[in-house]
């Protein structure tokens, strides 16, 4: 009896033994595979990087595309000018489309000492292809006092120089130096000017007409006679301003 108890505990002993050891295997397993996911897990959360999608742009998204504005091409723009007389450093320069005489002139340095910028407006706004032209002291002087008038005086400072200055006063922002006795005084009768038959003399006579601009007008004339006498604004050097100084003192052979 006694030894059928033993077998039994043996037995008995074998099999929680087992059940342990089952146990003990399971409790491995189910360790292992939480560690694997929770691995598994952690590495799902790294941000991997995104590849650049490719862009795509439709007929309708590149007609949205907007183009540069004119003002901003004209704030880009280079233009050149031709500065010449007194000056440091004559000669021809890139300006800006915003910039003024002024700052081409100092471009070129500055004026120098014996330069006279009474008859040009620095404030004026640079052109292409512009020719700016500092005079001397003396050559203001000269043709400050052969004009009597300042029409004239603007003429000079136009035309001294073979090339046209280009950085003068315009006629409109010139100053009156009329008294007012003169204002009210009764304006002499003017002579009817014609243009088919004039001499130069007899054209410089009109207003705002120089000499330069009076044999522009004679050879503009040699080429063929006026119709009318608004054809006298297709010659060189005559805009509106100086038309209508003169118009009512001209008029045209038949």
């Amino acid at each position: 009896m006694r030894q059928h108890l033993r077998v039994f505990d043996e037995k008995r002993v074998k099999i929680w033994k087992g059940i342990v050891l089952v146990t003990f295997l399971l409790s491995g397993i189910g360790i292992l595979v939480s560690y694997y996911l929770q691995l598994r897990k952690e590495t799902s959360k790294i941000d991997l990087p995104e590849e650049t999608p490719l862009l795509v742009m439709s007929s309708d998204a590149s007609s949205q595309i907007e183009e540069p504005s004119s003002d901003d091409a004209i704030e880009s723009v280079k233009w050149m000018v031709d500065i010449k007389g007194e000056v440091a450093s004559p000669g021809t320069y890139y300006v800006d489309s915003s910039m003024r005489v002024i700052d081409a002139l100092t471009l070129a340095g500055g004026i120098t000492k014996q330069g006279d910028t009474s008859w040009l407006n620095l404030s004026k706004k640079v052109e292409d292809q512009m020719v700016i032209i500092v005079y001397n002291k003396k050559e203001v002087t000269s043709f400050t006092e052969m004009k009597e008038k300042k029409e004239q005086a603007l003429e000079g400072c136009k035309t001294l120089s073979e090339i046209e200055n280009d950085a003068c006063i315009e006629s409109n922002h010139l100053a009156s130096n009329e008294t007012s006795e003169k204002e009210s005084a009764v304006a002499p009768t003017k002579s009817i000017i014609d243009i088919n038959r004039a001499t130069k003399e007899d054209l410089m006579t009109l207003p705002g007409i120089g000499e330069a601009k009076a044999e522009a007008i004679l050879a503009y004339r040699k080429e063929k006679s006026f119709q009318k006498i608004e054809e006298l604004l297709e010659v060189k050097g005559i805009g509106e301003s100086v038309f209508e100084a003169l118009k009512d003192q001209i008029t045209i052979s038949s």
